[in-house]
């Protein structure tokens, strides 16, 4: 009898054990699966997240060639000389160009010293006004502002 118990026992055991096995391997395997989907939302995101910043990252750059387009058509010259501007309703001009000048203007002796430097904003002098010598010595100093001379 106590054998018979012990293998009824045993078989109980094992069945309910096999149930708990496939049980166990049913809750496993519909775990998997939610991490799966997990997983793939998150990569879908990541994708979503990653295309905006690239399409930020491309509107930026757009800006940016925008402003770099702007700032080089407004760049002052170098230093250019009386025959290079022209005088137009008391503003100077570059030759065939529509925005009064902004940069420096440098005259020259007839020897190639300079004679009178002086800077040009929105076709006015503004800052300070040099001239010197046939020897480039200094000889004197005025100031502007918007066209304006000032007092020294």
């Amino acid at each position: 009898m106590k054998n018979i118990i012990v293998i009824l026992f045993m078989v109980f055991f094992i069945s309910d054990c096999s149930a708990d096995a496939r049980v166990l391997a049913e809750i496993l395997s519909k775990t998997k699966a939610a991490k799966a989907r997990n997983i793939a939302l998150k990569q879908e995101k990541l994708k979503k997240k990653i295309a905006a910043r690239k399409s930020r990252l491309k509107q930026l750059k757009l800006k940016q060639i925008a402003k770099n387009k702007v700032l080089k058509e407004i760049k002052p010259q170098e230093i250019v000389t009386s025959e290079e501007l022209e005088i137009r309703n008391n503003l100077a001009y570059l030759p065939n160009k529509d925005q009064p000048f902004t940069g420096k203007h440098r005259e020259y002796h007839p020897n190639k010293k300079k004679y009178i430097e002086t800077n040009y904003k929105d076709g006015k002098k503004d800052g300070p006004l040099i001239m010197w010598d046939e020897n480039e010595h200094k000889i004197g100093e005025l100031s502007f502002i918007k066209g304006t001379q000032q007092e020294n």
